[in-house]
């Protein structure tokens, strides 16, 4: 039996097939909600180790990409964000207990995707975070110390992450569980608008009917619980799978594949739309443009008009039965007065303006010399934004900002140019080998690199950083990069 295309039984050569992995992926899920603090610490600490076992028999079967997309979509929920994810630390336990009774454990013998000039990189970030730990006077000693651990503990987790090879069945096999959660997190979003559930249950979260918002206009956020997260994320997927629709690539690995890929991409922007996030609603036509440019002389009519039907179709649908409501956009712009350049970037139009000057008054300082230290704990995490433990907003709503605030420029510059050298790498890739690696490949890889073109534009209005499980989906994407960069390279010199 298949579904999506891939066998629903063991495979030697995709290792996990897709219902073994879905099937995973939600016990870890619903044992993730045990650990809640409603349960008793006995409960908690069981499932915890229940959840570190899944991930190590993944790592003992040598299926190390199933590893990484039970963590990636697991972590689209924020169980233990304030300790660094309750997912990082099961699977955090989990390596080390591989690699431990597992001496001879291939993962470990591997060289990082990352490259050395990252890895140095990575160590600079360490050794700011200590730094400004210690320069932090009003955090107490003990959170100071868990901080460092639990950044240390990412950072592990993460860099042997970037030892996995990931090859093309593996990418085949993270989209279509894609599909399913984009799916899931979609009823998700439709139910907290709507109510339609009887049962409230952990694994399908909802916002407080009284919570309040901007011009009280309802946002979904899926099972984020951070609307401008959802939609970042949503653009993102976005993103990733348009090249690949737009030259027929896609379509070459399956009709099945390509309809799973238009699938996403229409949920993901009704999933926008939901969420009434304006940064990332006004940054897809941007993107879009910017990749038919990209894809100009790829672009395949036969894969594009199935494409461009069923737009037609849902425009069509949505005029008759509005389900998707783009009222809320404007609504929540009109009151907005913009007319030059500078009302966007000083932040006086975007509700931004006072925080972004109490940001440059708290980095004059120290001249962003030495900053505070990053926290997942969200009052210490407020207290080195704003100096006392529970202010109204949580941040300065800007990762360049904040990450100066954290680390100081060598900290913030060293943390920006892991995005920036691997774009860089990405970018001479696809120049060289996209007439070389498999048209899957090279348009997989222009997605990336649009991506994170994207995802750094968007930092001027969101920080990802906000959210330890958002932080490491992003970094685990940035590790699929990683590999895919390294994989068409190396098709290439044999």
């Amino acid at each position: 039996m298949k579904i999506f295309g891939l066998n629903t039984v063991y495979d030697p050569d995709g290792k996990n097939a897709l219902l073994l992995i879905v099937g995973k992926l939600l016990l870890v899920m619903s044992l993730g909600t045990l650990c809640l603090a409603v349960y008793p610490s006995v409960v908690n600490m069981a499932a915890l180790g229940c959840i570190a076992l899944i991930f190590l028999n993944l790592l003992i079967n040598e299926d190390y990409f199933a590893f990484v997309i039970i963590v990636f979509f697991s972590n689209h929920y924020i169980f233990g964000n304030d300790k660094g994810g309750l997912f990082n630390l099961a699977a955090l336990l989990a390596m080390l207990g591989y690699n431990w009774f597992w001496k001879k454990a291939p993962l470990f013998k591997g060289k990082s995707t990352f490259g050395k000039l990252i890895t140095f990189l990575i160590m600079v970030l360490i050794y700011c975070q200590m730094l400004s730990l210690l320069n932090n006077f009003r955090a107490e000693t003990s959170s100071k110390i868990a901080s460092m651990c639990i950044f240390l503990a990412l950072t592990t987790l993460l860099f042997q992450m970037s030892k996995i090879r990931i090859r093309e069945i593996d990418f085949i096999r993270f989209f279509q569980v894609l599909f399913l959660f984009t799916a899931f997190n979609l009823i998700v979003s439709l139910n907290q608008k709507y109510s339609f559930m009887p049962i409230q249950l952990a694994l399908v979260p909802t916002w407080d009917r009284d919570a309040e918002f901007q011009y009280d206009i309802f946002r979904c956020t899926g099972t984020f619980f951070n609307f401008e997260a959802y939609a970042e994320y949503s653009l993102s997927m976005i993103i990733l799978l348009l090249p690949g629709i737009l030259s027929g690539s896609f379509k070459k690995i399956g009709t099945w594949f390509y309809s799973l890929a238009v699938g996403i991409i229409f949920m993901s922007v009704f999933a926008i739309v939901l969420s009434v996030t304006r940064s990332s609603f006004f940054l897809l036509p941007l993107a879009v443009i910017f990749i038919v440019i990209s894809q100009f002389g790829r672009i395949k009519a036969k894969s594009v008009m199935p494409f461009l039907g069923v737009l037609a179709i849902g425009i069509a649908l949505n005029m008759v039965v509005p389900v998707i409501d783009f009222s809320t956009f404007i609504e929540r712009s009109k009151e907005m007065q913009i007319s030059h350049l500078s009302d966007i970037t000083s932040g006086s139009e975007i509700n931004r303006g006072d925080i972004f000057a109490f940001a440059f008054k708290k980095i004059a300082r120290t001249k962003g010399v030495i900053g505070e230290g990053y926290f997942t704990n969200q009052p210490d995490y407020s207290t080195v934004h704003f100096d006392i433990p529970h202010p109204i907003i949580g941040d300065y709503h800007n990762l360049y900002l904040g990450m100066v605030v954290f680390w100081g420029y060598g900290g913030a510059v060293s943390f920006t140019l892991l995005f920036i050298v691997t774009l860089f790498w990405g970018f001479t890739t696809y120049r060289k080998y996209k007439n070389k690696a498999s048209p899957f490949k090279v348009d997989l890889l222009l997605g990336f690199n649009i991506l994170f073109i994207f995802f750094l534009i968007n930092q001027y209005k969101i920080i990802f950083l906000r959210e330890s499980n958002y932080a490491v989906m992003i970094f685990i994407l940035l590790i699929m990069y990683s590999s895919l960069i390294h994989e068409i390279k190396q098709e290439a010199i044999e």
